[in-house]
């Protein structure tokens, strides 16, 4: 940064010593001059007297006394150098640069007029232009009464009327000439560098609406350009003599807004906001500029107020530009650093510029080069951080694109895991559509069950009546006993009697071996269907592990999916409901089928239990079939033996005896017998109950099984659409 700030200053101070060297062959002509107020052709001839005053040039007419706010003509002249003389009587060229003269002028070598500054008739304000024009040698007059005359109008009181200088001064024409359009190219060039600069940086803050400093420092830069063209020592090139309104917008238009689009670009360039400070300066500059409308067109002589109005915005603003670029050198900024070394350049230059135009220096004011080191300061400071925000743009864009290859392998992770859903939606559905299958067949075998316990039931009722009848039958024996007893002594003559009650005792026998027969039948098959109920129990119990574990599955494969959906934010949103759904459905079948399970284990041991009372009971009819074969046997030995009176009776009373004995035995059996029957009943019929709730039971888990059916289905089509 040093070195491009010396290199600056040197190409300044080269180009400003070409000027200074050949103002060498130039004659100033600032110094004393003589003045008279009002202007006639006659004083033309007048030769030095005690009514022209004199006055040292450069000069405001607001610092000679008596013309403090005077307004009309004042006409001021003087003696053309010697030098010049002797050269033009010898044929030499020499020409004239005026500089800036205000407010309107006209210029003549004795008689002969040289030409203009605005326009006196009509009245037209000079806008500071130059004048340069050759001084023709046939002007001149024989001796050296030679002068040269400004007639200067005064139509409005500006402040500033005057010939201005420094630039006055009479040289060699080609010098004259060539410093002029010297001047005038260097400063198209400055106009054009800054009007490419403003433009460049007007386009890039439109397009980076979020740093409006692009955007203030190319507003700024343009209206610079506009008020050099409007200031440049040549604009006479580019302008007549009668452009005050467009000098005016070319001129105070730029001058009043630059300076609140420089403090707001100072603003945003170190805080990235409109601070306060920069808010107010605007909003002051921005009454300024109505103020400067106000006083051009409806009030013009109160110019020099909105002069001063202007200066001390400009002032206000660098203020703040110095107090901002300081702090933020304080706080190491490198930025603020190259902008206050362009201050510096700048302060100086307007420091050089200035005692020049008071004649305190000599030489070529510099303020227009260390002006542009300034902007080029600046411009160095945007370039830097633009160049840094490509450098972290450069980064962020890797870093995008590292996150758009890890998104991609997420991707591809999310379709993996989608088509892993979709296979697992698919095997859910189908085990959805074995489960439904596997309900109905349970609830067909839960209603078989109850059909076979209800025959299971009519077959014991059945029994149970049978062994009333055998009950009957065994009364009516006990009843014959007691009758054989008391009248076994007249057995002989009751033996035909005897026998046939015999033969009666025999069919009753036969009966009841067949009833009691088809009553172990019916038993078998009772245990056999018990036996088949817990082993169906048992296949029931692991198809209820199945459906346990399925819905353990899904549970988990509805977290799966909830998780995978709050992964997906909004897009899954609709899938996380159905995950959440699915969920709830797991967890409604996982509870139902505890319900059932705990009823089949219930039914089980009810089962279990009917099951080893009915094992009792067949051992317990076994024993009464053996009793009953007996029974008959004894029966045949008394029908056989009835042909002996003695010994049948001897016999028969002895074995009426023993079968009284045994048909209490068969009447006890016959009761236990009734008792284990009825206790059967009701364990069939809380079989039978059982069966029904657990038809139920799967047909209710038939209707989940539908609805996690369609909820799969919902949840393909989800992923289908996804």
């Amino acid at each position: 940064m040093k070195k491009f700030t010396v290199l600056i200053i040197v190409v300044s101070t080269l180009l400003g010593i070409p000027s200074c060297a050949e103002r060498g062959k130039t004659y100033s002509l600032k110094g004393q001059w003589e003045y008279r107020v009002d202007f006639k052709k006659e004083w033309f001839e007048d030769t030095p007297d005690q009514r022209w005053q004199k006055v040292t040039v450069p000069v405001f007419t607001k610092d000679i006394p008596g013309l403090e706010r005077h307004l009309g003509l004042i006409t001021f002249r003087k003696a053309l150098p010697d030098v010049v003389q002797e050269g033009l009587r010898n044929g030499n060229n020499f020409a004239i640069n005026t500089g800036p003269v205000t407010n309107a002028a006209d210029f003549y070598l004795n008689r002969t007029y040289l030409g203009s500054v605005g326009s006196i008739e009509p009245y037209h304000h000079s806008s500071d232009i130059w004048l340069v024009r050759s001084l023709p040698a046939g002007a001149l007059q024989p001796g050296n009464s030679n002068y040269l005359y400004i007639v200067l109008a005064i139509k409005i009181d500006t402040g500033d009327a005057g010939i201005k200088g420094p630039n006055l001064f009479i040289g060699d024409t080609d010098l004259v000439l060539k410093d002029y359009y010297s001047n005038a190219m260097v400063d198209i060039i400055f106009i054009t560098v800054y009007l490419f600069v403003g433009l460049y940086h007007l386009l890039l803050g439109l397009r980076r609406l979020k740093e409006k400093h692009y955007l203030y420092f190319g507003i700024f830069s343009i209206l610079i350009s506009l008020f050099l063209t409007a200031n440049m020592d040549s604009r006479g090139l580019l302008f007549s003599n009668n452009f005050d309104t467009l000098y005016f917008w070319l001129d105070k238009t730029p001058l009043t807004l630059m300076v609140p689009f420089f403090t707001l670009f100072i603003s945003q360039l170190f805080h990235r906001r409109h601070t306060r400070v920069s808010i107010g300066i605007a909003i002051y500059s921005l009454f300024v500029f109505l103020f400067a409308i106000f006083s051009q067109f409806l009030a013009p002589h109160l110019s020099g107020y909105m002069l001063l109005a202007v200066f001390a915005g400009f002032f206000a603003c660098m203020i703040y530009v110095l107090f901002e670029t300081i702090r933020e050198v304080i706080r190491k900024n490198n930025d603020a650093a190259i902008l206050i070394v362009g201050l510096l350049l700048f302060f100086t230059g307007a420091v050089q510029t200035i005692f020049i135009s008071e004649g305190i220096l000599e030489g070529t004011p510099l303020m227009r080069y260390t002006f542009m080191a300034f902007i080029i300061c600046i411009v160095i400071v945007l370039a830097n951080r633009f160049i840094n925000i490509n450098r972290k743009t450069e980064r962020l864009n890797e870093e995008l694109d590292m996150k758009l290859i890890e998104q991609e392998r997420q991707n591809m992770h999310l379709r993996d895991i989608h088509e892993t859903v979709v296979d697992v939606t698919g095997t859910l559905s189908s085990s959805a559509t074995q489960m439904d299958e596997t309900s109905n067949n349970f609830s067909d075998s839960a209603r078989s069950q109850a059909s076979s316990v209800e025959e299971m039931s009519a077959s014991m009722e059945e029994l149970l009546s049978g062994g009333e009848s055998v009950v009957e039958v065994v009364n009516s024996q006990t009843s014959m006993l007691e009758a054989v007893t008391a009248k076994l002594k007249e057995a002989v003559n009751a033996t035909r009697k005897a026998a046939e009650d015999m033969a009666d005792a025999l069919i009753v026998k036969d009966y009841l071996n067949k009833t009691i027969n088809e009553t172990g039948i019916g038993i078998n098959e009772a245990a056999l269907a018990m036996k088949s109920a817990v082993e169906r129990f048992a296949e029931m119990n692991r198809v209820s592990d199945i459906i346990n574990d399925i819905a353990d599955r899904i549970n988990l494969l509805s977290l799966n999916a909830a998780i995978e959906a709050a992964r997906a934010g909004e897009a899954g949103r609709g899938f996380a409901v159905v995950a959440d759904e699915i969920g709830k459905l797991a967890d409604n079948t996982s509870e139902n089928l505890k319900s059932i399970v705990s009823l089949f284990n219930a039914s089980r041991d009810e089962i279990t239990n009917a099951h080893v009372r009915i094992d009792t009971f067949q051992k317990t009819l076994k024993n009464m079939l053996e009793n009953i074969a007996r029974f008959g046997e004894s029966i045949e030995v008394v029908a056989t033996l009835m042909g002996n009176t003695t010994a049948v009776t001897q016999s028969a009373e002895l074995e009426i005896k023993d079968v009284a004995g045994k048909a209490f035995l068969v009447q006890n059996s016959v009761a236990e017998q009734q008792i284990a029957v009825r206790e059967v009943t009701e364990a069939l019929q809380g079989i039978n109950t059982i069966s029904q709730i657990i038809a139920s039971g799967s047909q209710e888990l038939a209707a989940g099984i539908r609805e996690i059916t369609n909820s799969i289905a919902k949840l393909g089509n989800i992923l289908e659409e996804t």
